[in-house]
């Protein structure tokens, strides 16, 4: 057999299972998505395992934490501190590989890859995980949402204010200046990142992702679902 024991928890809560090691390898690359919470991860792993109708696909979960192994071994996603295990290890990429993608469109069977942004932590055991974990939930900041900074209220007050400032002013890169200004300068908001530096903190990692999504539509020929506009990523 290929199961193992599966926990996933978050900062609300913790479920557990046995599962198949693809199902594993799926959620792994479901990650790409950036989930914060345990419905935002099942979400996203609709981008390569179709979900029941009408449940989640940890409806049969148990709720809390079994981390006795099962055949393979057991596995642990923890989606606050961002520290995964794999005990013992079965994903030689941790953290990047290919994935099967279920599809009744693909004319043979389709692989696509998928890469973790830095933020992940593998460690090879339980033991390890429970040391790791302490300093990572307590260090890691809170996800914050930049939205409303970087193309909301904040940024039209920055405009307008920089525009009053400037009445009458005669200078044809005003414009390209006020822009420039906005991009360099630090904000207590952005927890003093310009807004330069947000906007490119993981764009390799969001152009790779972009790229994955492009061949997955590609190859499969139907939309792979897009992240939720409420979600944290």
């Amino acid at each position: 057999m290929s199961n193992l024991r599966l926990n996933i928890t978050d900062q609300n809560q913790t479920i557990h299972d046995t599962v198949h090691l693809y199902f594993v390898e799926a959620l792994l690359a479901a990650l790409t998505a950036e989930p914060e919470t345990i419905e935002e991860l099942g979400l996203a792993l609709a981008r390569f395992i179709k979900p029941p109708e009408n449940r989640s696909p940890f409806s049969e979960f148990k709720n809390g934490k079994n981390l006795d192994p099962y055949d393979t071994g057991v596995a642990l996603i923890d989606l606050a501190s961002r520290v995964i295990v794999v005990d013992p290890i079965q994903f030689e990429g941790q953290g990047e590989g290919s994935i099967h993608v279920q599809s009744e469109f693909a004319e043979e069977d389709v692989y696509v890859p998928y890469r973790l942004s830095g933020d992940w932590l593998f460690v090879p055991s339980i033991a390890e995980y429970e040391s790791a974990v302490k300093g990572r939930r307590e260090g890691r900041l809170a996800p914050f949402d930049a939205r409303e900074i970087l193309i909301g209220r904040a940024l039209s007050e920055f405009i307008a204010g920089e525009c009053l400032e400037s009445s009458g002013s005669q200078d044809e890169q005003l414009f390209t200046k006020i822009h420039a200004k906005w991009l360099t300068f630090p904000r207590e908001d952005l927890r003093g990142m310009t807004p330069r530096e947000v906007l490119l903190e993981k764009k390799d990692f969001i152009d790779f992702e972009l790229h994955s999504r492009e061949l997955q539509w590609s190859f499969t020929k139907e939309c792979p679902p897009p992240l939720s506009p409420t979600s944290t990523a």
